[in-house]
């Protein structure tokens, strides 16, 4: 028993050291039912955190139903007092008890922790130590068994604390607890251990259960307003803060550059969230309110992170008044003023900020980021007229990452036998989207024609503007998806993707900011893109293109076609919608490129290039499909230049000295092959490598650029973790 109280009192301790304080707190009459209660949580947690602080309740019902009231509010104040005792049953009807163990019953319970997840821990602390005393009383009784009979004990077990009922009958095989939650915040369960005696004639069975039942009320009193009612009432009469976030884009709070300044629209924001994706263009709302503050009340607000106040607006991001005054934390160590001002209608003052995302997830210089979820930053609010304060923590995730696939191309690009680029970019820190434009397409009509108009085609032998066209809505979606559903599993504010593309993946990315749907209100004029990493994009087009349109090609532009690759100038779909052709805006002279490459400077690129070995080069035309090729189009009926250029020296002379066998290296660094560094080793951005599949098949050798033997994913890896401010790496391109 001594152990025991020790771990107790070692247990208190602990849970002091996350501030939780073990004294009653009363709660005034404007309490209210849990079944008002608005979760703000996944759904898979609802369950947990609906009944934290009822768990230790039931856990401490022991004995005849047990009525106690939980005061306070998640996150900020629970509590749970009563009086509790332990009983035992033996078969023969003796019935014992120890009246209010320490270790089941202290006093009172009061809990103030930063946030659920501290409080579910501390309430899982103690419930475990009540259980292992019950426990214990059981193991003692085994030792009380007659000689030479056996004993066997079925030892309480903890939860699952969900609204689920989880009861084992007695004298089966297991202890258990379990119980429900009605919608008047009733809760009701039973738990149960036992020990058998076993042997001779008789057996003698020793339980140790606890049936009970209590009733829960919740106080809005704290960080997070979990409880959703007009009024926003307090459960003190002391002065309170509350600091909230919330997501602008979702409540339609955007406005230009920034948010709106009404302090009514301001005040009617809903989507509350827990933090930001990093992405150098989320804001979130900061909303402070709560008892006692007044209209023209002095707020300051301190932005810091684990080092302190930061006015490093890079990796912290930084903060800004509302309405607009000038202050920006930047320019004063992470701290700001605002003014609390009345609302129409509500009943105490607010004051409102912007929190602007940091620029990227990972740190310049910072080792431990490429390896982290998530990290935290804190807001501390503090009205200098009440001297009332609160923190709030924000959690900084990274951007989803959305892969884009090139002309003939797939998702499946992305998966190589070895594993590839999705193999290496599957930590748990990005969520990985795949947008596609390879969809079935029905052609009225073509530019060159082919055989059996009209034609079902792929998306993907389609141009720029038309794979940017199906692109987009695919990003915003991933967005969408990715704010509740995030690597740091807290609901967030999100703008902005960062993306990898392959081959023509790259320039239909460039092109979005040509529709007119891409750098609107949601992203504050910005676009959806943060970072865009191109792997062996033709920038500047490819000179095959032109060889696969040039009309004495026409054979190969054909057998190419009956494997579902078309070389089109352009198409007409459905008979009224006329759009370019992916080969026919590849052209290196085409209006495509010179558009992509004099449009408004938007997306910070980073490129990745291939460069074919001698020995990769030597291969070509000596696969089956590339002899199949030439046989049928190198021959002398239709004697095609393209056919005939299928061997090394013809190769190197079609695309030039330098290239992945489908692009040249210029092309693939747009022209700035200062850019390209072939030297292993950090920095590495050409690697050995061939382009595609296709490029295989014309008997060009592997790796290719996507497979993990080539280097090229993991210098993928890298520079989703490399800053966009590092401009030696990332050129802004339009």
């Amino acid at each position: 028993m001594d152990v025991i109280l020790r771990l107790g009192e070692l247990l208190i301790t602990s849970l002091r050291q996350f501030k939780i304080n073990f004294a009653l707190l009363r709660c005034s009459d404007l309490c209210i039912p849990l079944s008002r209660v608005n979760f703000l949580v996944t759904p898979r947690d609802k369950g947990m955190l609906a009944i934290i602080a009822s768990a230790i309740g039931l856990l401490l019902t022991w004995g005849s139903p047990i009525h106690a009231q939980v005061q306070g509010g998640i996150a900020v104040n629970s509590a749970v007092a009563g009086s509790f005792t332990v009983e035992t049953v033996t078969t023969a009807g003796t019935t014992s008890a120890s009246a209010n163990p320490a270790i089941c019953n202290p006093p009172s319970v009061s809990f103030v922790v930063p946030h659920e997840i501290t409080a579910q821990t501390a309430v899982t602390a103690q419930a475990t130590a009540c259980i292992t005393y019950l426990n214990n009383i059981l193991q003692g009784y085994s030792s009380a068994c007659p000689a030479g009979n056996g004993s066997t004990i079925y030892p309480i077990v903890a939860g699952p604390w969900y609204p689920v009922a989880v009861d084992p009958a007695p004298g089966s095989a297991g202890g258990g607890s379990g119980g429900y939650l009605t919608s008047a915040g009733f809760f009701s369960g039973s738990l149960y251990g036992e020990m058998v005696c076993s042997g001779g004639t008789s057996t003698t069975i020793v339980t140790a259960q606890a049936a009970g039942s209590f009733t829960q009320f919740w106080c809005y009193t704290g960080q997070y307003p979990i409880l959703d009612w007009p009024s926003k009432n307090e459960c003190s009469t002391a002065p309170t803060l509350d600091a909230s976030l919330y997501d602008p884009i979702a409540d339609n709070l955007a406005s230009g550059s920034g948010l709106v300044s009404s302090p009514t629209q301001l005040a009617a924001a809903s989507h509350l969230v827990r933090g930001v994706a990093a992405d150098n263009a989320t804001q979130a709302l900061v909303e402070i309110t709560g008892a006692g503050v007044s209209a023209g009340d002095s707020i300051q607000l301190t932005l810091s992170d684990e080092n302190g106040p930061s006015g490093n607006g890079a990796s912290a991001g930084y903060l800004t008044a509302l309405p607009a005054n000038g202050m920006d934390s930047r320019t004063s160590n992470g701290v700001i003023s605002i003014q609390a001002v009345s609302v129409p209608g509500k009943g105490t003052a607010f004051g409102f900020a912007a929190f602007h995302a940091p620029t990227d997830f990972v740190r310049a210089l910072n080792s431990s980021d490429p390896g982290a979820i998530d990290r935290i930053l804190t807001i501390k609010a503090t009205d200098t007229t009440n001297n009332s304060t609160t923190t709030i923590s924000v959690f900084v995730v990274r951007p989803p990452v959305v892969f884009v696939h090139g002309i003939w191309g797939s998702p499946r690009d992305f998966f190589a036998s070895d594993g590839g680029v999705a193999a290496a970019t599957s930590f748990t820190g990005w969520q990985v989207h795949y947008a596609q434009y390879n969809h079935f397409v029905a052609l009225s009509s073509s530019v060159p024609a082919y055989p059996g108009a009209p034609l079902l085609i792929q998306g993907n032998s389609l141009g720029f503007l038309y794979g940017a066209g199906q692109v987009l809505p695919q990003i915003r979606s991933a967005i969408t998806d990715y704010k509740p559903n995030n690597g740091g599993g807290v609901a967030i504010a999100s703008t902005q993707v960062d993306v990898v593309a392959h081959s023509m993946g790259g320039d239909v990315v460039r092109f979005l900011p040509q529709l007119s749907g891409f750098a609107g209100q949601d992203t504050y004029n910005l676009g959806y893109v943060h970072k865009l990493i191109s792997i062996d994009t033709p920038h500047l087009g490819s000179p095959l293109a032109s060889s696969l349109l040039d009309p004495r090609n026409t054979c190969a532009a054909q057998v190419l076609a009956m494997a579902g690759k078309y070389a089109f100038n352009s198409a007409n779909i459905n008979g009224n919608v006329n759009v370019n052709g992916a080969v026919g805006d590849l052209q290196p002279t085409s209006a495509a490129i010179a558009s992509m490459q004099s449009g408004a400077a938007l997306i910070p690129t980073a490129m990745i290039g291939g460069q074919m070995t001698s020995t990769q080069t030597n291969g070509a035309g000596s696969a089956w499909e590339a002899r199949v090729l030439v046989a049928l189009c190198g021959n002398s009926y239709n004697n095609d230049p393209l056919a005939a250029e299928l061997n090394p020296a013809g190769w190197t002379n079609l695309l030039s000295q330098y290239n992945d066998a489908i692009v040249s290296l210029a092309s693939q660094f747009d022209n700035d092959l200062a850019y390209s560094v072939s030297t292993p080793g950090p920095g590495q951005n050409t690697f050995p490598a061939i382009h595609s599949p296709g490029a295989n098949a014309l008997g060009f050798l592997p790796p290719l650029i996507m497979d993990e033997a080539s280097g090229a994913p993991a210098e993928v890896v890298n520079l989703l973790n490399t800053p966009v401010s590092n401009s030696a790496i990332f050129v802004v391109k339009p």
